[in-house]
């Protein structure tokens, strides 16, 4: 097993080979960074699959599109995970592929009677091996919204743009932060009786077409935490203080 360095407009990528096969791509910090490898192996820039490789990431940061058939791939661990990286493949340049279409297919694949759970189909995703190889930038929220990138979200944004996608295809969604910030004041006020101001509820939490969205599960979900820790704070109380008449 060998490596090499590869630096690329968005950071570093390292690129791992086995066997005559590529084995990963991961850009620097990136989520579960040789995930299911063990080790990435000694440095060597004169490995023929190596300056394959490198050559493929010069073509492709260029701005032309070689294929990733190209490159022979260690092949993937289970069925799924082999479903989803074909289906992954037959994307084409400049086009993007919704999380529920993408489900629909490698469902259709194994098995039609079952359709495939988001969880898992998220999971997968996350832990690509290929970065820019096997495409997973190139799959969205069905609303559209751009999320779900081992990454990070301002990867996926460049790779999409790039690769020439319609940037009416799909949107960012509100910074997760001031969603969340907003989604605790607004379960406090629920929890509370009290009203919701207005300037709470931003308009850009929400997507276009309407559709709930993460603001309103991480509001649900604040406001059961605030519920379990208040019901904590008084139980702490003990029971004579509790049921005491107030002074």
């Amino acid at each position: 097993m060998y490596h090499t360095r590869y630096s690329s407009p968005l950071g570093g990528l390292t690129i791992v080979v086995q066997d005559d096969r590529l084995a990963g791509v991961w850009f620097d910090r990136q989520k579960y960074f040789a995930a299911g490898i063990g080790s990435i192996g000694a440095e060597e820039n004169e490995y023929p699959l190596l300056k394959q490789c490198r050559t493929w990431f010069d073509r492709y940061f260029s701005g032309d599109r070689p294929d990733a058939r190209d490159i022979l791939l260690v092949p993937p661990s289970t069925p799924l995970h082999a479903a989803i990286l074909d289906e992954l493949l037959s994307v084409p340049y400049g086009q993007v592929i919704t999380c529920g279409e993408l489900r629909t297919r490698v469902s259709r694949l194994l098995s039609p009677e079952r359709a495939m759970s988001k969880m898992a189909l998220n999971s997968a995703l996350l832990r690509n091996p290929f970065a820019v190889i096997v495409p997973t930038h190139r799959v969205i929220s069905t609303n559209g919204a751009i999320r779900g990138y081992a990454a990070g979200i301002e990867k996926k944004i460049w790779l999409l743009h790039h690769e020439g996608v319609d940037e009416s295809r799909y949107y960012r969604p509100a910074s997760v932060s001031n969603a969340v910030l907003r989604s605790k004041a607004i379960a406090r006020h629920v929890y509370n009786g009290s009203s919701i101001p207005s300037s709470t509820v931003k308009k850009q939490d929400f997507p276009r077409n309407g559709k709930s969205c993460f603001f309103t599960a991480a509001a649900i979900r604040s406001t059961r935490r605030y519920a379990r820790a208040s019901y904590r704070r008084r139980m702490s109380v003990p029971f004579s203080r509790r049921h005491s008449p107030s002074r």
